[in-house]
């Protein structure tokens, strides 16, 4: 028995888009190459691709980089989360602080609630810009160090 073929409804604009980022055919270049890494696309008179960043005719020098720049890029981005991850114990560290200036506040003989109050709401606020920074680390940080 032969099952009936099924095509796949294309989208017009993601094609079009697409076609974009392939190189165009020219004298120069009749045959473009294709990434040995990943398959994308790419013109004769490169040295590395354009989607992935491997090297296109990949030889011991080429490779060499390639591996340089792949382990800075990690390099950098360890160092990132690990600034981040600082950033973000600093925020939960001041939504501490404040939620325990709340209790000395009050543990005194002046009793202000107003006070207690908005260090209580900047200590919630803190303590959800923390838990913000989980998935947006820029944006949190930038509004805790606004409002501070």
């Amino acid at each position: 028995m032969v099952s009936p073929t099924t095509f796949i409804a294309l989208d017009i604009r993601d094609a079009i888009l697409k076609s974009y980022l392939l190189p165009l055919k020219t004298d120069k270049n009749d045959f473009p190459i294709s990434c040995g890494h990943c398959r994308f696309i790419n013109n004769v008179d490169y040295h590395f691709c354009t989607n992935c960043g491997y090297p296109v005719y990949p030889n011991k020098d080429n490779l060499i980089l390639y591996n340089l720049r792949l382990n800075r890029r990690k390099a950098t981005e360890r160092m990132c989360q690990a600034r981040t991850l600082m950033a973000r114990n600093a925020l939960y560290v001041l939504a501490t602080i404040l939620a325990v200036g709340v209790f000395y506040l009050f543990s005194g003989s002046r009793v202000t609630v107003i006070k207690g109050l908005v260090m209580l709401l900047l200590a919630s606020i803190y303590a959800g810009l923390g838990w913000w920074s989980l998935y947006k680390p820029f944006t949190s940080l930038l509004i805790g160090l606004m409002i501070l």
